[in-house]
């Protein structure tokens, strides 16, 4: 084997290097010819591009470093094979003793990934749990086992390297170099569909996502409905009315199950699993058609003849409707993938085009279109229990500093509690306030979550109408939905839009307020998911809690990570069946922190807690806490 050479080696492994990447190339046109059949969506290329590393590497990492131990696996792995490529492609150019200490250090960097990752993936022998459920099979199980393959003949090449024994060796020699060679191609080869695929794909992705507030800084970042949700969508009944950016994310999911392990629905026996769902889309839409080898949707063993199961796109609407759009899931994925984008999109394809609306959602959805309220009152009554506290009405007094939107709030009790303390917290420190009266109608959210987009454009035009001829600075309302959606649906009108518990955080600040110790109350907060995961508010609750003299205990799930009520979405209303209830499940464990009460800043939350609670645990909105304290 004398014929055989460093540097013919050294040539040898480097060119079959820069084939796997060209095969990665072609693998990569291959998945782009199957995103091009969706539809066009404008993209900031080199906006994108420009800003991919800092994205990668600071809010990528910082969803991924939520787990620990998957977090350094994941770094150790990718840093240290990505630089070991790195350095078996520039070989011939760059041998010498220098090269061979960084080649080693990465190696050891990956072989120490290596462990942790074979550990994740098989388990601990006689220890339990052995794997995360929650991880895929199929192609997965044998991605340590390449990886290894990878790792063991590197170190072979590097020692014959170090000790210049490639001549006494040589069959051993080739040996190596080939299983590098072909490890390699396995491990980048996009053509062949290995899951190693997001590593490019989520790069992507994340390039050219349709959202950039999710990557802007401090209290900018928020979880938006669209890039744009202004604009009015159509739905989605077939493969092309995605927009290739989502076709594009679906591609990218690494099926890690985030997704799954967070979802509520999911956990309380719902027919939903959003990993599932994702990879559903991925097959359902030609993507890929390797199985699938994760945890499917939960399905129940009775379904009624007369009800049999309808589809979308392949995907039950049964599964569908078990969304509760929390975006606990979109939270939690390490690719940017929105699948509550993907879940409405058909869900509004089911009821604009179908009509496959569930439960009592048609009656609810008819209210919203004929009397501007989903309880289907008459317009007066929304502020009808406030006549004691004097209230003016814009259309007498034309303007103020502040307008509160009672939202559909004002036609329930527990509401209505909620918003009488904050009316009178506001009367204590003189703010100049007014709100709509029977001029107001919902804001459209409900209507926007089950898919009706023309009783949502109907609704906002009225709104719109209405809040233009008055003068005021602040729009506050103690709905975290009417929140989201009058802040990020509804065009730039130069007021400011705030949630209830911001600015009674600003009225504390600035000394309006001066509230006294409550004894003996230790309050567990709720973080309603509109507030929290989509509107990034978290401190501004839990500073009024602490201001008002209360002993706050944190619940295990909190802030980002809360579980949701289980109201959003039209669930509510949907009647989806289920092994549990999902306020019930939010419930106990708020419960279980020895909280003697439930601090709440969003009246769904309120309902389906206290409706879990019943006489054990009183439930209060952060407003009537303060103001009790006052």
């Amino acid at each position: 084997m004398a014929f055989f050479s460093v540097q013919d080696l050294s040539v040898l492994v480097s060119m079959v290097l820069w084939g796997a990447v060209a095969a990665c190339a072609a693998g990569l046109w291959i998945h782009a010819r199957g995103w091009r059949t969706g539809r066009t969506a404008p993209t900031d290329w080199l906006g994108g591009l420009l800003q991919l590393p800092r994205r990668y590497l600071v809010d990528v990492h910082a969803v991924v470093a939520r787990h620990r131990p998957t977090s350094w696996m994941h770094a150790m792995v990718a840093g240290g094979f990505l630089a070991s490529i790195a350095g078996w492609a520039l070989l011939p150019w760059t041998a010498g003793e220098f090269w061979l200490a960084l080649q080693l250090v990465a190696l050891l960097l990956c072989g120490a990934g290596l462990l942790l990752l074979a550990t994740r993936r098989y388990g601990v022998p006689h220890a339990a749990p052995t794997r995360p459920q929650r991880l895929s099979g199929g192609p997965f199980v044998w991605l340590p086992v390449a990886f290894f393959l990878y790792w063991s003949a590197s170190i072979v090449l590097v020692g014959l390297l170090a000790t210049a024994h490639w001549q006494e060796a040589g069959a051993s020699s080739i040996a190596a170099a080939l299983v590098v060679a072909a490890t390699v191609v396995y491990l980048l080869g996009f053509a062949m569909q290995h899951p190693l695929r997001h590593a490019l794909l989520g790069a992507l992705l994340i390039a050219t996502h349709p959202k950039p507030a999710r990557f802007a800084r401090g209290t900018d970042r928020r979880l938006v409905t669209r890039a744009s949700g202004i604009a009015l969508r159509e739905g989605v009944g077939q493969t092309g009315d995605f927009d290739w950016k989502q076709l594009l994310s679906f591609d990218a999911c690494i099926e890690c199950g985030r997704c799954e392990a967070v979802c509520p629905a999911h956990a309380t026996g719902h027919p939903l699993n959003p990993k599932a769902l994702i990879q559903d889309l991925v097959r359902n839409t030609g993507l890929r058609k390797e199985a699938y080898g994760g945890t499917p949707h939960y399905r129940h063993d009775t379904v009624p003849d007369a009800a049999p199961q309808r589809f979308v796109l392949g995907i039950a609407h049964e599964t569908l409707w078990s969304c509760t759009t929390c975006a606990a899931c979109v939270n939690a994925c390490p690719m940017f993938i929105e699948q509550v984008d993907a879940i409405t999109d058909m869900r509004r394809h089911m009821t604009q085009n179908l009509g496959a609306v569930p439960g009592k959602l048609p009656a609810i959805l008819r209210e919203l279109r004929e009397s501007g309220n989903s309880f289907g009152r008459p317009a007066p009554h929304r502020w009808s229990w406030a006549t004691d506290l004097q209230l003016r009405l814009f259309r007498d007094v034309r303007q103020a500093d502040v307008l509160v939107w009672a939202g559909d709030a004002g036609f329930e009790l527990h509401g209505q509690q909620s918003l009488r303390a904050l009316l009178q917290t506001l009367q204590i420190a003189g703010v100049d306030y007014a709100v709509l009266g029977e001029e107001e109608q919902d804001c459209g959210h409900l209507s926007r979550r089950c898919g009706d987009e023309s009783t949502f454009a109907q609704l906002r035009q009225t709104n719109l109408g209405v809040l233009a001829q008055y003068r005021f600075g602040t729009l506050l309302t103690a709905d975290p939905h009417a929140f989201h959606t009058l802040r990020n649906e509804y065009p730039d009108a130069g007021w400011e839009v705030m949630h209830h518990t911001e600015y009674l955080s600003r009225l504390l600040a600035e000394n309006r307020l001066r509230p006294t110790a409550l004894t003996g109350t230790k309050v567990v907060y709720h973080d309603a998911c509109y507030l929290g995961r989509y509107g990034q508010v978290f401190d501004a609750p839990r500073s009024v809690l602490d201001q008002a003299g209360c002993e706050r205990v944190e619940a295990p799930r909190s802030r980002d990570n809360s579980f949701c009520c289980g109201a959003g979405g039209g669930q509510v209303w949907a009647a989806q069946r289920s092994l549990k209830s999902i306020p019930v499940v939010r419930f106990e464990e708020l419960a279980a922190t020895g909280a003697t009460e439930i601090a709440v800043a969003c009246p769904n939350c309120k309902n389906m807690l206290q409706s879990a609670a019943g006489d054990r645990i009183r439930v209060r909105d952060v407003a009537e806490i303060l103001r009790a304290s006052l």
